[in-house]
């Protein structure tokens, strides 16, 4: 059997990496969540995911976003979680970020599971 893939979630809300550990465990996948984006390289590091999801807003209102600046070279896909668009209206373009995707906060399990699964290349449905 091959081993599960893993997911590193980082937000600084208890209920957002709650919700992401259940969604994507019970899909089948190895999922550690963080609340804090300080010291987020070095778990990295150690853990060697083959996915990071990243909240933008944690310690300060782009930590996500310097995060995932700082990881670009580390070769591994990078989603970032947005409360943006549901506070503003506005959808945040990520063209110009290391990123895959931006998932936007309510996040739908659906959603989440389908890209997760696009990205790991390993085909699962919510």
């Amino acid at each position: 059997m091959s081993q599960k893939k893993k997911i590193l979630v980082f937000d600084d809300d208890p209920d957002i990496g709650i919700f992401c550990k259940t969604v994507l465990e019970t899909m089948g996948w190895e999922v550690k969540v963080f609340h804090k984006a300080f010291g987020a390289a070095e778990v990295v590091e150690v853990e060697k995911p083959d996915l990071i999801i990243l909240d933008i807003m944690m310690e300060q209102s782009d930590s996500g976003i310097r995060l995932a600046r700082e990881l670009e070279d580390k070769g591994i896909p990078i989603f970032l979680l947005s409360a943006i668009a549901r506070a503003t209206g506005a959808v945040l373009d990520h063209r110009e970020l290391p990123v895959l995707e931006v998932i936007n906060k309510p996040i739908e399990p659906q959603e989440l599971v389908a890209k997760v699964s696009r990205v790991l290349g390993e085909e699962r449905r919510a």
